[in-house]
């Protein structure tokens, strides 16, 4: 019975030294929280304050944010993170172009074709 008892004040024990570390962890993971929605704040008005069109592309190039001066300029609603793709860029040797000669042509002429079923 005794040897019982010192198992269970063992593992308590255990229990509440991993829950301590769980906790720090947790305090750890939410600051690093608080600091990437502080940067993503901070880059978004960046992005706003930048009085020419300019959007952010994932790896697909696709958008997944522009600002004003980009919506405006295509003549498009404002979606923020719609994930539309973009017309005009091209990809050669495995680098990112953008295809300077038609791409605004060509984008708003996407942007304003009817979608064909």
């Amino acid at each position: 019975m005794q040897s019982t008892n010192e198992e269970l004040l063992t593992t308590n024990d255990e229990l509440r030294d991993r829950n301590r570390q769980l906790n720090v962890l947790n305090n750890e993971v939410d600051k690093a929280r608080g600091q990437a929605e502080l940067g993503r704040a901070y880059a978004d008005q960046i992005i706003e304050t930048v009085r020419e069109p300019l959007m952010v592309l994932d790896d697909e190039l696709r958008i997944i944010r522009a600002n004003k001066a980009f919506y405006s300029f295509f003549e498009l609603r404002s979606g923020g993170r719609d994930n539309t793709a973009v017309p005009g860029l091209v990809i050669l040797n495995g680098m990112r172009r953008r295809c300077v000669r038609n791409c605004c042509r060509c984008w708003r002429k996407a942007s304003r074709a009817p979608i064909s079923k």
